[in-house]
């Protein structure tokens, strides 16, 4: 039989080890002058013959073996590789829209170089856009401030730091300003008005279309962002809608 020494090892990705092999007969003699050859399918050994080699673990964390072989006769190595320290961190989604006051969740991952899932990390979120709940953890839930603009979600673990871009749109319409707000003209005269839509915080709305009512003079067109109002031939006073 042959032993593999160490028997067991644990490994970062990448990671190095050295392993020895010796046979022995029946009775547990020793047997020397041997040359071994080694093989594993989670890394790769060198040399590939001889009584030492030294194996490099690969770029996946997994369990498996690496093993000795002389003739028909194996001893085998349990080797685990783990992954390595904490390279980059992946939020999802990596951009997102909501409109005032909406939410989104995220979640953050850890990944070594090897694009390995690093476990056990410990993610805190911070954001100027809006709020997060809770700060800390894999997922959290964003919540958007009043104002429309384009910002940023920060999720960091440790010296690691990755940002996600929210784009906050604006409510639903809550008013209308028609500008100019007043004014005087003559008989027959004309004056451009137009319609800006805002949230209830306020954000302006582009590109609505307004539908435009008078009660005195006319207009047209009747139905856009801006009408133009002709002054009827009598005084009077009325609105524009």
């Amino acid at each position: 039989y042959i032993l593999v020494s160490p028997g067991s090892a644990t490994l970062i990705v990448s990671g190095t080890r050295t392993f020895t092999a010796q046979g022995y007969d029946a009775y547990g003699n020793s047997i020397s002058s041997l040359n071994y050859t080694w093989s594993t399918a989670i890394g790769s050994v060198s040399p590939t013959t001889g009584t030492r080699t030294t194996f490099t673990a690969g770029s996946e964390s997994v369990v498996g073996t690496l093993t000795a072989n002389y003739g028909t006769i194996s001893g085998v190595a349990e080797i685990t590789i783990t992954t390595g320290g904490l390279h980059h961190i992946v939020i999802t989604p990596p951009t997102a829209t909501t409109t005032v006051d909406g939410t989104v969740s995220f979640t953050a991952q850890g990944y070594d170089q090897f694009n390995q899932p690093v476990s056990g990390l410990t993610y805190t979120w911070y954001t100027v856009v809006g709020s997060v709940s809770p700060t800390q953890g894999a997922t959290t839930t964003f919540t958007a401030g009043t104002r429309s603009l384009i910002g940023t979600l920060t999720v960091t673990a440790g010296s690691i730091t990755t940002i996600a871009t929210i784009t906050i749109n604006q409510g639903t319409i809550a008013s209308i300003v028609v500008s100019p707000a007043t004014v005087s003209l003559q008989l027959g005269y004309t004056q451009i008005f137009a319609g800006s839509g805002y949230d209830q915080y306020g954000n302006y709305i582009p590109n609505l279309t307004y539908n435009w009512s008078v009660t005195i003079g006319t207009i047209s067109p009747i139905i856009g962002g801006t009408t133009t109002f002709t002054a009827g031939m009598t005084d009077g006073v009325g609105t524009l809608t």
